[in-house]
This record gives C-alpha cells, sequence and structure tokens, in this order.
C-alpha cells in the first residue's frame, strides 16, 4: 500500500467515526428529550390525579351539606298554597343556622322571604301566589 491510500483510509475511517459521534450525540439529545417529556406527563398525570381527589373530597362535602339541610327542613303545620313558579304541593319550612325561617320548594328549589315564625313565612309564601304579578309557571 501507499502512503497516499494510507492516507485516504484513515480520513475515511475518521469520516465514519465523526458521522456515528454525531448520529450518538443526536440519540442521546433525542432520549434526554424523550425522558423530559415522560417526565412532563407523568407531573401532570400525578397533579389531575390531585385534582380528582379534590373534587371527589367537595362532592362529598355538598352531598353531606345538602343531607344536613334536608335533616333541618320541617314539614308544615299550617296549610300552603303550591308552588308559584312550578306548581308544585310539597313546599317545606327551613330554618338553617338563622333564628328567621322560609319555606322552600322541594321541587324547583324556590324560596319564600326569610320571616320570624312559621304562621309568617305561610302568609308571604301565600301572597306570592296570589299577586297580580304572580311568576310564570313552568
Amino acid at each position: 500500500m501507499t502512503n497516499e491510500q494510507t492516507d485516504c483510509d484513515v480520513v475515511i475511517v475518521q469520516q465514519a467515526e465523526a458521522r456515528a459521534s454525531a448520529e450518538l450525540m443526536a440519540a442521546d439529545a433525542q432520549l434526554a428529550w424523550r425522558q423530559d417529556l415522560k417526565i412532563t406527563a407523568e407531573r401532570e398525570l400525578a397533579a389531575a390525579r390531585r385534582h380528582s381527589e379534590t373534587a371527589k373530597i367537595k362532592w362529598r362535602s355538598l352531598a353531606d351539606a345538602t343531607a344536613a339541610a334536608k335533616a333541618q327542613a320541617r314539614k308544615l303545620t299550617a296549610p300552603t298554597d303550591p308552588c308559584p313558579w312550578c306548581q308544585h304541593a310539597s313546599p317545606y319550612l327551613t330554618d338553617a343556622d338563622n333564628p328567621m325561617i322560609q319555606i322552600t320548594c322541594e321541587k324547583c328549589g324556590a324560596c319564600g322571604p326569610l320571616m320570624a315564625n312559621e304562621t309568617a313565612a305561610v302568609e308571604a309564601w301565600n301572597r306570592i301566589g296570589n299577586d297580580t304579578e304572580r311568576p310564570n309557571a313552568t
């Protein structure tokens, strides 16, 4: 072999090594990017799970509050008119943490004004249904 051939072979080998090194660096960079992407996805999944658990806790609290409010509701002793909004015939008396009481429709949730006693609350509820500007029934 001549020196020229040997030099040429050395150059070819160096070029091949340089290409292999560049490909290895590109593969390392891609691997690092994928690992970063995986870490980001894992963090987002963990955040979504925490959010889901928080939402479940809030819904449980809401359900407990609703159950407590229904437990505080009392049946009326005086007769009342049906709900002026939905015509449902079973309103109930509520006195949730308040010295004032009001009548609430069991079906649509409409509330009468806060009054000092049951008799006044019933009268106010019945007046809503008898007013000339009675709300439209749905």
